[in-house]
């Protein structure tokens, strides 16, 4: 499949992640999505900017400071399936992720730069925030180095963990934070994230 036309497969994956979470996934029916999109749709609609005087506390910060870079990678990991031996399905999720989280790393920073905060965090903070903020390094290059129809066990797993994290830190903004776009946006994250993780462990039920 080209590229263009995985982008677009990507935008109604998107609409799927940001829906009420109704729909399930089962190795005999993946993957599960939404309505047909036009094909130009290739991004989400726009988060709302917070204003000058918007209400925010140390969580929400943290929250956003620390997923940016976990978004980074999750984009860095769904680019390894491009051009790797994996089924149309994966490839197509992948892309979705890749599409999702750029848009929400764009997101994030204007959110920080809003609030007058730095988009990256001290390292410290992220061993407060229970180190879930990204899987190992030595996992990554390992994924990297993986060839042929390995590739496609791996990189699921790995994505599935890692996703899995951004679930984990999502829910902490959901326990802390105040601000409500920041709080949306974790509800987002956790929703989606989770159906992703579902559909992922069905395609690696199906590829047993």
């Amino acid at each position: 499949m080209k590229r263009h036309q995985l982008v677009a497969v990507a935008a109604a994956l998107l609409l799927t992640g940001c829906g009420d979470g109704s729909a399930t996934v089962t190795p005999g029916n993946v993957p599960v999505t939404a309505a047909p999109v036009p094909s130009t749709a290739t991004t989400p609609a726009p988060l709302p900017v917070p204003s000058a005087d918007a209400v925010f506390n140390d969580v929400d910060v943290m929250f956003l400071q620390t997923m940016i870079p976990h978004h980074r990678q999750g984009v860095e990991l769904a680019r390894l399936a491009r051009d790797r031996a994996v089924r149309t399905q994966v490839q197509e999720l992948a892309a979705a992720i890749e599409v999702t989280q750029l848009h929400e790393v764009e997101t994030m920073e204007a959110w920080l730069r809003g609030w007058n905060r730095p988009t990256s965090a001290n390292p410290d903070l992220h061993t407060h925030h229970g180190d879930v903020s990204a899987v190992g390094a030595e996992a990554v290059a390992e994924l990297e180095r993986t060839t042929g129809t390995d590739f496609e066990h791996r990189f699921l797993n790995l994505l599935t963990d890692h996703q899995q994290g951004a679930v984990d830190l999502a829910r902490k903004e959901l326990d802390g934070g105040t601000n409500p776009q920041a709080r949306d946006l974790a509800d987002r994250i956790v929703r989606s994230r989770t159906a992703q993780i579902e559909q992922m462990r069905a395609f690696l039920q199906q590829g047993q």
